[in-house]
Parts: structure tokens; sequence; C-alpha cells
């Protein structure tokens, strides 16, 4: 007699030459929610990178149709999850923009709320025709706090407020044309192996030396870190916002 078979792993990691690569998703219809789970295996495959002998890429995709579909409604409720230094989205976004190695997102399919951040956080976006971002956090009454300095980083402050503001669908198209996307195709995945080519003379002290100095460069306002959870923390104590969460929830788990 046999047990049921295994679960399929939420990430799997990959070691090619000279980058790791990680693929998100079990199945195709797989939401890639950006929960405490998944926060913590994107920070280990960023010390595996980071530790990875010749590694000069972290490329980040999907197994599923969907890239990434941001926060669990039902994480997003309990405030633990955006307060600890380790499953906390933020420093998961610190970490892509400026860890040692290039961080490379490809997207064929949709990033949603803090998706969208999870893609602009990285250094180099590839972008398929099926590609799009959207940030819905507006429709249940929240403030995407954590998302949207990254956001307006890679596009700017009116166009990151715009999409929140909205909530509007870009594709891929306008997604190359905002900044959103570095190189767009006909599928993402293509498009690799000529945007690595360039990076095989990078060596990672000098990366992280760069980044570094990017950051000191064009600093955020003192105190970001901090302000971001309480923002959203704030909204998510409105009991408008807790009934549109609870009208939301069964029909969509994800924002």
């Amino acid at each position: 007699m046999t047990g049921a078979p295994a679960a399929a792993p939420r990430v799997r990691i990959v070691e090619r030459p000279g980058y790791l690569e990680v693929r998100i998703g079990r199945r195709a219809d797989d939401p890639n929610a950006l929960d405490e789970q998944l926060v913590r295996l994107l920070h280990g495959a960023v010390d595996r990178a980071e530790a990875m002998p010749g590694c000069r890429a972290l490329v980040l995709n999907s197994a599923s149709a969907t890239f990434c579909s941001g926060l669990p409604l039902d994480t997003a409720a309990d405030e633990r999850w955006f307060t600890r230094r380790e499953t906390s989205p933020w420093y998961l976004f610190e970490r892509l923009t400026g860890c040692a190695v290039v961080t490379v997102a490809v997207l064929d399919g949709p990033a949603v709320g803090g998706g969208v951040a999870l893609a602009s956080a990285c250094d180099l976006v590839l972008a398929g025709g099926r590609a799009g971002w959207r940030c819905t956090e507006a429709l249940l009454g929240l403030v995407p706090a954590m998302a949207l300095p990254f956001v307006a980083r890679r596009i700017g402050e009116h166009r990151a407020c715009l999409m929140a503001l909205t909530t509007m669908e870009i594709d891929a198209a306008r997604g190359a044309e905002w900044g959103l996307a570095d190189l767009v195709g006909a599928d993402g995945a293509t498009l690799l192996p000529s945007a690595l080519r360039p990076l095989r003379g990078c060596r990672p002290e000098a990366v992280r030396a760069l980044k570094a100095y990017r950051r000191e460069a064009f600093p955020w306002p003192p105190g970001l870190a901090d302000r971001a959870p309480a923002v959203l923390a704030g909204r998510l104590a409105s009991p408008e916002t807790r009934r549109l969460m609870d009208l939301a929830r069964p029909a969509r788990e994800d924002v």
C-alpha cells in the first residue's frame, strides 16, 4: 500500500550555468500568492544565488499562467506577516534590489497587487505578450504601501500613483512604454538568453557596490520601511476595508 503522492514544491530552484532559476508555482492555474511561505522561499533563493559560485543572476519566472497574484486576503488581515522581517514583502523587495546578483523577472502572465512590486523590485524585467500589471488594492479600501515605492522607483511617482488610484490594467505594450518592462517579446522566456549574455562579466562585489551607491544617491525618506506597514495597518483597521475584504474573499483570495 502506498501513500498519497507528495505535493509539488511551491518553488523549484535550478542552478543553470551562470544563473539561478526560480520557478514559482505548482500548476498552470496556481495564483502564486505572495504569502508568508513564498516570501520565505524567495529569501532562501536570494541566499542561494549569492552563495552559488559563478552566479551572476537570479531569475524569477512562473510555472503558472500568473506571475504573482499578490497578497492573500487572509494573510493581509493578520498584521504579523508585514511586521516580521522574515515574512514582510517589503524586506524581500529590498533584498531583490540590493543583493549581489542581478535580479530578473520573467513575466508571461499577469502581475497583480504585490506581484507588481515583486517584478518592479527586480533589476531587469522581461515580458511576453501575455504579461500585464494591475494594482488592485484600492478596490478593497487598501493602500499599496509596501508596493508603491518600488513601483514608483521603476516608473515614476505619477504613473505608479495612477495605477494605484485607477486600478487600471497595463498590457505588455504600455508596460514597455512606461518602464514596467525592459524587454518585450512574444514570449518572455525567449528573451532570457540574450538578456543574460551581457551579465557574464558582472562581478558580484561590483553589483552589490553599485546597488548600495544607488540607494545613497537616490535615497528614500528616512523611516519609510517603518511607515509602510503602519499605513497598511491603518487601512486594515478600517471597518469599511474589513467589510470589502470579507465580500471579496469568497471570489478572490489575493490583492
